[in-house]
This record gives C-alpha cells, sequence and structure tokens, in this order.
C-alpha cells in the first residue's frame, strides 16, 4: 500500500465536487487497495451506503429514516434533522476527504485512514448536527449500551451477508 499523492488528492476531490460519491469511495478504495482489508472493506461499505447500493445502503436507508423519525427538535426548536440525505452524505464523504487532503497535502503522511477512523470522521458529522446518538453507525462502531455491544447481531448479518452477496 503506497501513500496517496497530490494527484490522487485531486482526482478524488474531483468526484466529490461533481456529486459523485459513490466514485469517490470506489476511486479511494483501489487507491487503498486489497492489501489493508480493513481499511478496503470499510471503504466499500461506505460506497453502498453513499449509493443506497447492497445490504449496507438498505440498512442506512432505514437507519437515516429512523434518525429522521425520532431526532426532535434544537434548542430552537427546529427540527434536528433537516438536511436531505444526499447533501447529508456529501458531506460525510467530504470530510474524509478534508483529512485525506490534511493528511497528505499538509502532513505529509498517507491519506490512508483505519476503519475505526474512517466511523468516527462519520460520526463527527452527526455530532455537530446535534445527533450522535442517532448515528447508524453507532451499531458499526460497538457503541455499548447496558454492558451489551450493539453491534454485534447487526453487524455480524450484514459482514455475512454482504459476504454472500461478493460470492
Amino acid at each position: 500500500m503506497a501513500n496517496l499523492t497530490q494527484a490522487d488528492v485531486t482526482e478524488l476531490q474531483n468526484y466529490l465536487n461533481n456529486g459523485d460519491r459513490g466514485g469517490f469511495y470506489y476511486a479511494y478504495a483501489q487507491k487503498v487497495g486489497a492489501t489493508n482489508n480493513t481499511t478496503f472493506n470499510q471503504v466499500m461499505i461506505q460506497a453502498q451506503i453513499t449509493t443506497y447500493g447492497g445490504l449496507w445502503g438498505g440498512a442506512a436507508q432505514l437507519g437515516n429514516n429512523y434518525a429522521q423519525e425520532t431526532a426532535g427538535l434544537d434548542s430552537n426548536g427546529d427540527v434536528l434533522y433537516n438536511i436531505k440525505l444526499d447533501q447529508f452524505s456529501l458531506e460525510i464523504a467530504q470530510r474524509l476527504m478534508d483529512a485525506i487532503y490534511t493528511d497528505v497535502v499538509i502532513k505529509n503522511k498517507s491519506g490512508i485512514f483505519t476503519a475505526d477512523e474512517i466511523q468516527e470522521l462519520d460520526y463527527s458529522v452527526w455530532l455537530e448536527k446535534g445527533m450522535g446518538d442517532l448515528f447508524p453507525g453507532n451499531r458499526q462502531r460497538g457503541i455499548v449500551e447496558d454492558g451489551i455491544p450493539v453491534n454485534s447481531t447487526i453487524y455480524e448479518f450484514l459482514t455475512a451477508a454482504q459476504t454472500q452477496e461478493l460470492r
């Protein structure tokens, strides 16, 4: 796995500038390469989520629908989840892109993040909108409620189903 270059950063940003979130994630996955399986798998999950495809995309839509229905109001009485799903998804992809840019261009590092780091970047967008507790990825991140990891059943089911889907 080689470090990303400034040309890679420009190419990836162009996908998002053109509204192609799926293309962004697929191109990033290619650059990460299958040699880093956990990151590659996370980026491919992100691609499904952002394009509403596959099992992860369907699960994400359900999670977002639930979040929209239960988000409630902020301190000003405005609806918390007041953004179109495509725009929200673009903001999440852009957060990863901004981290890639900073890592490669400013810090002169690889631009390759772990699955956990990618999930934390996603979560940070939800948190900034006051909806961190509604982030569907909390289950994937392994948040624990009452001493029980809430990700166990959902994550294992989706991972097993994803493996079958790819065969």
